[in-house]
């Protein structure tokens, strides 16, 4: 069953996997990114995914999303203005996929992401949490996460019903997933996809901000140059996927890709999904 649901992931981005092809060695240029490190933590993840069998699911153990619709809630700056005004509309059977650090500021408001993408570096207690409420966790590895994988992997397995591996590698070893996504927020807006998405809420993901969220990294500031650089190859990879489904962007400068609308346009729009 694993191996066709991945055959069956890989064969719906594949639009979006050759462009991460493209994009990969730019980025490995441009951040000092060492491949090898990513393929160490690749292997690993794999491991402790084969030390916890049954843990590695695929679609037909997660919510699908009602009516093709979903919710992506990324962690940037503008999230604390945004959420509080859309999250009486949040209804539990609506898709919703937190990019890491966004986790918390749902948790907070008592909300449950059906999944969520995540290397590690956001809230662990909220991530832990929302696992125990029932959130599929989508773990990436990379060279930058390797002890953080190794020490967590344990606890998280023991909270998450449900993992699923992904990495940034090239032809990765099953069961790990390339989802073409560098950042949380791209590869939870690829997930939303995978689970049945065509039109995309976009809330809090500010791809065009020079400024991190709180929810991102604890204290708003301004973006090192290493996450500028990520979020240009975010855009990129966002872009492919706008090419395969509607995009709406909240609260923000909107991407050429996508379309805009207010957080009252899109509290409306939830209201109406879930009827």
């Amino acid at each position: 069953m694993i191996n066709s649901w991945i055959s069956s992931v890989a064969s719906s981005i594949l639009p979006i996997y050759i462009e991460w092809l493209r994009l990969y060695p730019i980025a490995i240029e441009l951040l000092g990114i060492d491949p090898a490190r990513d393929q160490l933590a690749t292997y690993l993840l794999r491991d402790l995914l084969a030390s916890s069998r049954g843990r590695a699911l695929g679609l037909d153990y997660t919510k699908s999303a009602l009516r093709g619709v979903a919710i992506v809630v990324g962690a940037g700056p503008s999230l604390e203005r945004v959420l509080p005004r859309i999250a009486d509309a949040l209804p539990k059977a609506t898709l919703i996929v937190a990019a890491d650090g966004a986790t918390r500021a749902l948790v907070e408001i008592g909300v449950v992401p059906t999944a969520i993408a995540s290397d590690l570096d956001g809230d662990i207690d909220a991530l832990i949490k929302a696992c125990r409420a029932g959130s599929t966790l989508f773990l990436h590895a990379h060279g930058d996460n390797i002890e953080s994988v190794a020490e967590l992997y344990p606890e998280l397995s023991k909270a998450c019903r449900n993992i699923v591996g992904t990495t940034q590698v090239p032809n990765p070893p099953q069961p790990l997933l390339n989802l073409g996504g560098f950042t949380d927020g791209d590869r939870a807006s690829i997930i939303a996809y995978l689970l049945g998405a065509r039109k995309i809420l976009l809330l809090g993901m500010d791809l065009s901000s020079s400024y991190t969220g709180r929810y991102s990294k604890g204290v708003e500031m301004r973006a090192l140059r290493a996450k500028l650089v990520k979020l240009w190859v975010a855009r990129m990879v966002l872009e492919s996927l706008g090419r395969m489904v509607e995009l709406i962007e909240v609260g923000t400068r909107c991407l050429t890709f996508a379309r805009c609308a207010s957080v009252e346009e899109a509290r409306a729009m939830v209201l109406n999904w879930i009827g």
